[in-house]
């Protein structure tokens, strides 16, 4: 499973760019550029630039991604308060 990867690859220092982790952890859990933007409420233009490091995923965002792939919103090794959106 490619969450634990990523954890073991984090947990030696080896932290994935912002956009390959949120593309490793969409298609691991099975889910399209196009679906995942449409539960954001983006476009999947505006994904595919996240993903490719082209723009920074927001806040907002990053919530309702964690939220649709099941992972805590500390996952990628940062501390973000747990706000309700």
């Amino acid at each position: 499973m490619l969450t634990k990867e990523i954890g073991l690859q984090m947990r030696r220092g080896n932290f994935p760019t912002p956009g390959v982790f949120l593309q490793r952890i969409r298609t691991e859990r099975g889910f399209s550029q196009e679906e995942v933007a449409r539960r954001l409420a983006i476009t999947q233009s505006y994904w595919s630039k996240i993903e490719n490091g082209k723009m920074e995923i927001r806040i907002r965002e990053w919530f309702r991604f964690c939220r649709m792939m099941g992972i805590p919103p500390t996952f990628y090794g940062y501390f973000v308060p747990d706000i309700s959106l």
